[in-house]
């Protein structure tokens, strides 16, 4: 959950263990990106090959 910059991302520093890892968030935002007590809300949309879609119901998770 942490990045060593956000404008642009940095890449990890040699000596990071996770040296050969990406340093980007995984699902577009890490969770320390927001402050204490935000409230997150989030649906997934998944597409196939045609191209149909569908929304999943929405869900919320509170930072603390």
């Amino acid at each position: 959950m942490f990045r060593y910059g956000d404008n642009p991302v940095q890449d990890r520093h040699e000596e990071d263990p996770l040296f050969g890892e990406l340093n980007k968030p995984i699902y577009g935002v890490e969770l320390g990106q927001f402050p204490n007590n935000e409230l997150v809300t989030y649906w997934i949309v998944a597409y196939d090959d045609a191209n149909n879609s569908i929304t999943s119901s929405e869900k919320s998770f509170n930072i603390s």
